[in-house]
């Protein structure tokens, strides 16, 4: 019986070395990778990884505050927004156009499409059904547009996609938007915000550079009228390679 008993003990011990062992042969190699990672992290690249994935984001942003315990309808919106200017303006336009259309369970449903204005050709937003919010409701309408070339994220007026600007004076760039919705409860907030956002993304998405240009605006009650909506640029956010260029690329 001892000897059973000492034998089953042996074989237990055994298999615990034998767990243990692989346990820590998988934690070793874990750590190993991990230290590797982090110094591929920290190094001074000169180049884009083949894996660089280079996109436009561009984005509505509706933010509504109304009194709590109160049920508060927005209808009859429309909202003029610009056409981006640069390269890929009109692609990325159309494709702002065909997913705001095509709507989800989170921002209802939305016709889209272009309009001109006195103010040149723009993006028209206007709902289909009313919007029901209850103290806060937040919609955001928007596309992912990916490009076949880096993005210059350093230096977005000149070679980038951008809302309109001052050519005179950058630093007080401004768009202009028409807005125009009903709504029942007249101390009502709605906050706009209107976006271009470019990026490049890549050693598997550890790395990204980008740049974001915006502008809000916060209006109170029913409106029907334009304004100028002031914009800002943060260009050059991330870590660049020595070379903004793929490795073999001409």
């Amino acid at each position: 019986m001892n000897k059973i008993l000492k034998t089953g003990i042996g074989i237990s011990i055994i298999i615990a070395l034998v767990v243990l062992t692989y346990v820590g042969m998988i934690f070793g190699s874990l750590f190993f990778l991990g230290i590797v990672e982090t110094a591929q992290d920290s190094m001074n690249w000169e180049y884009y990884g083949d894996d660089v994935k280079s996109e436009y984001m561009y984005n509505l942003e509706l933010l509504v505050f109304s009194t709590p315990d109160i049920r508060t309808t927005i209808d009859n919106v429309t909202i003029y927004i610009p056409v981006l200017s640069g390269k890929d303006n009109l692609k990325v336009s159309e494709s702002f156009i065909a997913d705001v259309k095509q709507g989800n369970i989170y921002t209802g449903k939305w016709d889209c499409y272009f309009v001109e204005t006195p103010n040149g050709t723009m993006i028209a937003v206007e709902n289909v059904e009313p919007i029901m919010v209850n103290e806060k409701r937040n919609i955001v309408l928007n596309t992912h547009y990916e490009t076949d070339y880096i993005i210059d994220t350093l230096e977005p007026i000149e070679n980038a996609l951008i809302l309109p600007i001052n050519p005179d004076n950058p630093s007080e760039s401004f768009s202009t938007v028409y807005v125009k919705y009903d709504i029942s409860e007249e101390d009502a907030k709605v906050y706009f915000d209107v976006s271009i956002h470019g990026s490049n993304t890549w050693y598997n998405a550890r790395r990204q550079d980008s740049y974001l240009q915006h502008g809000n605006l916060t209006l109170i009650g029913s409106q029907d009228s334009w304004y100028k909506v002031d914009t800002v640029i943060f260009a050059g956010e991330g870590r660049y390679p020595e070379k903004r260029e793929i490795r073999g690329s001409e």
